[in-house]
């Protein structure tokens, strides 16, 4: 289908036009379509801006209606003001696209910016998971400071543990701790530094996964793109399915409009 197809296709569906077999064909379509998916809610958006618009209207129009009447103006008055008034469907349209772009913009920084995805493709922070060390965590220390915010401590304690046998889970939680005090800069290079020194696979995928974040928060969103795309085509990567849903919200129509 072409745009106009397209457009006319949507329209008919919110409007109940389709036919059975139609609506159901229209219906598989969407569940693999993204680009048709993101277009249909657009469209719905816009119909229900349309339908509030002119829903507060007529309100308003009655509430003018007794306003008059209750004034007694003559009929030549009346007709005079609504002549001079400017075609109500021609404002209640621009007015409609201008909530559309409103609830559109916020749809977008709530769900596709840059910042919003970073938040999504984050690992849980999980203080209370403290691996098969033990009962006598160096870490524990280092969780504690975390979890109070106390970020400095948590850095002195964390890079006290290089050369240990502690120093890989150290450094990935240095990492999510400068992350988490808002320093994306340091924690990308600290990820980069864990990703090109640990030999535990499980450790440098969740760093890349970590510095994905991290990329985000600064903008880097290429860089980012890149190695999401390299995890997504990892089938052996952890976190796989996590980046090749990440990738579809950057590709699909919110995602390219926030990018």
């Amino acid at each position: 289908m072409n745009k106009e197809e397209r457009f006319d296709k949507i329209e008919a569906y919110i409007l109940g036009a389709l036919t059975d077999q139609e609506k159901a064909d229209f219906e598989q379509a969407i569940e693999t379509d993204k680009e048709l998916a993101s277009e249909l809610q657009l469209q719905q958006m816009e119909h229900e801006a349309m339908r509030i618009l002119e829903r507060n209207h007529l309100k308003a129009q009655f509430a003018d209606w007794a306003v008059e009447k209750q004034q007694e103006q003559t009929t030549t008055k009346t007709v005079q003001m609504r002549t001079n008034r400017r075609p109500m469907r021609n404002r209640l349209a621009i007015a409609a696209s201008f909530l559309v772009l409103v609830v559109a913009g916020f749809m977008v920084q709530t769900n596709y910016s840059s910042n919003a995805l970073a938040n999504e493709f984050m690992l849980p922070t999980n203080f209370g998971d403290r691996g098969n060390m033990g009962d006598a965590n160096p870490l524990d220390e280092a969780f504690q400071a975390m979890e109070n915010d106390d970020y400095q401590t948590a850095f002195n304690i964390l890079d006290n543990l290089k050369n240990t046998a502690y120093a890989d889970e150290a450094l990935l939680y240095k990492a999510k701790a400068q992350y988490l005090n808002k320093d994306y800069a340091a924690a990308i290079t600290t990820y980069q530094e864990m990703i090109a020194s640990s030999s535990s696979s499980v450790n440098v995928q969740n760093a890349e996964r970590g510095l994905v974040a991290a990329m985000l928060k600064q903008g880097k969103t290429e860089e980012a793109k890149a190695l999401l795309t390299s995890m997504a085509e990892n089938d052996q990567h952890t976190h796989q399915e996590e980046a090749q849903k990440l990738l579809e919200k950057q590709n699909s129509l919110w995602g390219r409009i926030a990018f």
